[in-house]
Order: C-alpha cells, then structure tokens, then sequence
C-alpha cells in the first residue's frame, strides 16, 4: 500500500471482485477485533504476557480460523440485506452471494490449526449458512449477528470457566461491528453495479 492509499481511503464497491474483497476483509476484522478486543480485556495487564504464550498462541490460532467461516456468513447476510431491496429474487440473490463467499473462502488452504476435514465441513456449513439467507425476511443489521454469536463465544481462546458470563458482552461487541459495517457498505457500494456484476436485474 502506498502512502497515498492512506488518504484515499477504502476503494469503492462496483464489482465481483470488490465485492470480495469487502467481504473477506471486513469478515477478517469482525473475527480478529472481536477476539483481540476481548482477550486484552478480559487479560488485562497481563495481555502482553500471554499472547506470547505458545499454548495460548496455538489456542488462538484456532479460534480465529473456526470463527472466520461464520463471520463470512454474517458479511454475506449484511450484503444481502442491503442487495435484496433492489434485486427481484432473494433465492439468487443468496445463491450469488454463497458463490462469492465461498469464492473467498477458496482463498485461504487449510489453516495449520485446522484439519482438512475440519476446513472441508465448514465449508460445507458456510455454503448451507448462505442459502439460508432467503428464507427469512432481511434483518436489522445489529441482529445479523446475534446467531453466530455463540460460535464466537466458544472460540474465545479463553478457559470456558473464566468466560461463562461473558456471552452478552460478545454477542453486543459484535452487533456493533457489525452495524458499523453496514453504514460502510453503503456508503462504497455502487448497488445497481454490484447487482448487475452478479447477474442479477436491478428492480425499481
């Protein structure tokens, strides 16, 4: 990135690639702010003394590859419910989405942490995930979340006895990353060009 970059800010939405990109991206950030952001709290002064740890490391590794695949289906159902207001079928509509989901799910090989049966089943459960989308009216974009919060919960690289209370200080962490998102998508997708780089017609 040059040093120009910084000042342009984030490049627009206007095709499948940027789309992509945007997905991937913001999915990356939901999981790592979401554990980071956790972790150095719940650690406190001692934040710099564990994340050096090589069990803790390993721990860490993991929870953020296993949370990734359904930070992907959260970036997919936000997009969706921004696309679906100007696209005439919700059913495709969610279908193009999975493929470009799982498109960026391709990119990574199987994480060290992870198994390839492991990565294989989620990605299975990602494809299942986004074609759910179109069965249920679009929500508010704080709730998209509100699902997937309990996998992010149990992928915390914390001990589950010392994070049982903490569910409802995730879940809302979440919910408002996620709401944060939301107003970016809008502000840098040209929808109509995002739509029609999907195949889809864009209504009126």
């Amino acid at each position: 990135m040059g040093l120009l970059d910084w000042f342009r800010g984030p490049p627009p939405i206007v095709d499948r690639n940027s789309l992509a990109d945007f997905i991937d991206t913001r999915a990356a950030f939901l999981t790592q702010k979401s554990i980071f952001d956790y972790v150095r709290g719940r650690a406190g002064p001692y934040f710099s003394i564990i994340i050096n740890e090589a069990e803790f490391k390993e721990n860490l590794e993991a929870g953020r590859w296993k949370s990734y695949p359904f930070a992907l289906s959260v970036l997919t159902e936000l997009v969706h419910s921004i696309l679906v207001q100007r696209s005439g079928n919700p059913v495709a509509l969610a279908a193009a989405l999975r493929d470009v989901t799982l498109e960026v799910f391709d990119r990574y090989p199987v994480p060290a942490a992870l198994d390839a049966a492991y990565w294989a089943g989620a990605r299975k459960q990602l494809a299942v995930r986004c074609e759910q989308i179109a069965l249920h009216p679009p929500k508010l974009p704080a709730d998209i979340p509100i699902p997937a919060a309990k996998e992010f919960f149990d992928n915390m690289p914390i001990h589950e006895r010392l994070r049982e209370h903490d569910f409802v200080q995730i879940r809302n962490q979440l919910r408002v990353n996620v709401l944060s998102m939301h107003g970016e998508f809008l502000k840098l997708a040209d929808v109509p060009a995002v739509i029609g780089a999907l195949n889809l017609p864009a209504s009126a």
